[in-house]
C-alpha cells in the first residue's frame, strides 16, 4: 500500500495505522498554552485597564498612573512606580515590595511564606535586566539557580512569569505589572471546548478548535503596581 494514492486524496488514512504516538494529544496540549497565553493576556488588560463599581457596574474605576516614588509615598493612590532606575534592576524590586508593605498588602503571605501571593509580569528583556543584577542571581542572596534555569523564577516575594505583549508606553518603555492574588479577578465562566475533526473539503487534513469563556478585572487598586522599564 505505500506509495499508492489514497481514494480520499492523500495517503494520511493508511498511515495512521502505523503511528503508535497519538498526535492529536499535541494539538490539546498546544491549545492548552495557547488558551493560557490568551489568559495572560486577558489578566494583564484587566490588572491596568479600566475596571468598573456600583451597584450595576456603571461607575469607571481607571488606572491610577499617578507616579510613587517611595515607600513613604505609599499611602497615596498612584499605582506607577517611579524610582530605581530605568530598567528592572533590583533596586525596583525592592521599592515595589516596600511600598506593598507599607500599603499592608500581603504581608500575613509573606509571613506564612506563601510563594503564590504575588505575580509579576515582565517580558524577555526586562527579565534579561534583572538576570544582570547579582542579588538577583547569586547564591549569596537567592536560594534558586536563576543562571541555570535561565530565568528568576521567584525574587522579593514576587513570582516572575514571562509576558511578551506587554504595552510599550513610548519609545522603548514597556510596562511591567505586578499584583497581588486577592487585588486580580480572575474566572473561567466556561470551561474548555476541545474539537479535533478532519475537513473534507481540504483532503482531510485536521482542524483543531479550542474554545473557553474567560474574565478578569482589578479589585483592589492598592495591591497593583506598574513598574515601568526601559530596554
Amino acid at each position: 500500500m505505500r506509495g499508492i494514492k489514497s481514494p480520499r486524496g492523500n495517503s494520511v488514512w493508511q498511515d495512521r495505522a502505523e503511528i503508535l504516538i497519538d498526535l492529536e494529544s499535541g494539538y490539546a496540549e498546544n491549545g492548552a498554552m495557547a488558551a493560557a497565553r490568551t489568559a495572560d493576556g486577558i489578566i494583564a488588560a484587566a490588572v491596568a485597564g479600566t475596571a468598573f463599581q456600583g451597584n450595576q457596574g456603571q461607575t469607571a474605576s481607571p488606572f491610577n498612573t499617578t507616579g510613587i516614588t517611595s515607600a513613604t509615598a505609599a499611602t497615596t493612590l498612584g499605582n506607577v512606580l517611579a524610582a530605581g532606575g530605568t530598567g528592572l534592576t533590583y533596586a525596583k524590586a525592592r521599592e515595589a515590595r516596600a511600598i506593598l508593605n507599607a500599603r499592608e498588602v500581603g504581608v500575613d503571605d509573606l509571613g506564612m511564606r506563601d510563594r503564590n501571593a504575588f505575580v509579576w509580569l515582565v517580558n524577555a528583556g526586562a527579565m534579561s535586566q534583572l538576570m544582570n543584577e547579582t542579588q538577583a542571581i547569586s547564591k549569596d542572596f537567592i536560594e534558586g539557580s536563576p543562571l541555570t534555569e535561565g530565568a528568576i523564577i521567584y525574587f522579593m516575594g514576587f513570582n516572575f512569569v514571562i509576558y511578551n505583549n506587554l504595552v510599550n508606553t513610548t519609545g522603548t518603555t514597556y510596562r511591567t505589572l505586578l499584583w497581588h492574588r486577592d487585588a486580580v479577578g480572575y474566572a473561567i465562566w466556561k470551561e474548555r471546548d476541545l474539537r479535533i475533526d478532519q475537513l473534507p473539503e481540504h483532503n482531510y487534513s485536521t482542524a483543531v478548535t479550542y474554545m473557553t469563556s474567560m474574565g478578569s478585572v482589578r479589585i483592589q487598586d492598592k495591591g497593583v503596581l506598574a513598574v515601568d522599564v526601559v530596554l
